[in-house]
């Protein structure tokens, strides 16, 4: 769990970004053009090769999310960083 209580695969592959947002919205906003450009890398698509290397990542029925503060994962499982 992150230190907001948040389940730490989500609060760094999602949250994170909206902080990070928030974080440089003041500046971008003084910017002419501004945008912000989040990427990521090809492991997260299970059609490309580095997609098919390691545990593919999944939810499953978001059995982590019903168990106490804690769950290592998502879907309930243990931790696993590949399918981070």
């Amino acid at each position: 769990m992150s230190g907001q209580g948040f389940e730490l695969t989500i609060a760094v592959n999602h949250l994170a970004h909206q902080v990070l947002l928030q974080r440089l919205l003041p500046l971008l906003l003084r910017g002419t053009a501004p945008r912000l450009v989040v990427t990521s890398s090809e492991v997260h698509d299970p059609t490309t090769a580095g997609g098919k290397v390691g545990q593919p990542a999944g939810l499953g029925d978001l059995t982590g999310l019903r168990q106490a503060p804690g769950a290592a994962m998502l879907d309930g499982g243990p931790f696993m960083a590949e399918k981070s």
